[in-house]
């Protein structure tokens, strides 16, 4: 199973060049500096365009983000029925062979987000459209 995801250099030269613009806008900044950051900026947009975005950027692969607090644990993923179902078993399985505790099925939902809504920690967490962009934002 693949999972996929932002690539860690990527985002780190990404952040490095965004942090240098924003300096950049500052009143204090010397001719000298500013010539110094521009340098700097240009070499750091050169590293970041011979990276991948993503880790891997087959269409197939499998996202999951995971969110714990004390004994509670919520599992989001971006892929198939069939893969929820899959990793529920395996999380499962997991529970109760290796750290000898049961999980609660009352309490253990596979839902999906653009139909329902899944509870953590009270909150309330689905899938919403945004009204100045076509794009889905997540709540």
């Amino acid at each position: 199973m693949n999972i996929s995801g932002d690539n860690p250099k990527y985002k780190v030269l990404h952040t490095k060049i965004s942090n240098r613009r924003q300096s950049l806008k500052s009143k204090y900044i010397t001719k000298e500096k500013e010539r110094e950051y521009l340098t700097k900026i240009k070499e750091l947009e050169k590293a970041r365009s011979e990276l991948p975005l993503t880790r891997n950027t087959n269409s197939k692969t499998l996202q999951l983000h995971y969110i714990r607090y004390a004994d509670d644990f919520v599992i989001g993923i971006r892929g198939s029925k069939v893969s929820a179902k899959a990793i529920y078993e395996n999380v499962k399985d997991f529970l109760r062979n290796d750290l000898k505790i049961e999980l609660n099925e009352e309490k253990t939902l596979i839902t999906d987000p653009r139909k329902g809504r899944a509870n953590f920690l009270g909150a309330e967490l689905r899938i919403i459209s945004s009204r100045t962009f076509d794009n889905k934002k997540n709540n």
